[in-house]
């Protein structure tokens, strides 16, 4: 769950921060979890389960591109899931 805040800019910083934090750790052969976890919400953005494996594959082939679309791709949906939060705490 990504920080909450006020202002925008401060909510999509913390939110590239976390998913920077979750892409790097699910890379990592060790963090079986943070693999699925990150998998998970990129396969709930709608994301072709065929281009989210080319994505991986990439990264760990050492595609700096394409590391940043993951980060990327996981920072909206944590930015997403806020705002949804809101959303609903405001109901």
């Amino acid at each position: 769950m990504v920080e909450p805040s006020d202002d925008p800019e401060v909510l999509l910083f913390n939110a590239f921060a976390l998913g920077e934090e979750m892409v790097i750790a699910a890379l990592s052969p060790e963090r079986p979890d943070a693999n699925f976890r990150v998998v998970r919400i990129l396969f709930e953005t709608g994301l072709p389960t065929s281009h989210i494996q080319e994505m991986f594959a990439e990264t760990r082939s050492g595609n700096k591109q394409a590391l940043l679309r993951l980060i990327e791709y996981v920072a909206d949906a944590l930015v997403d899931e806020s705002d949804a939060r809101e959303i609903e705490t405001a109901n």
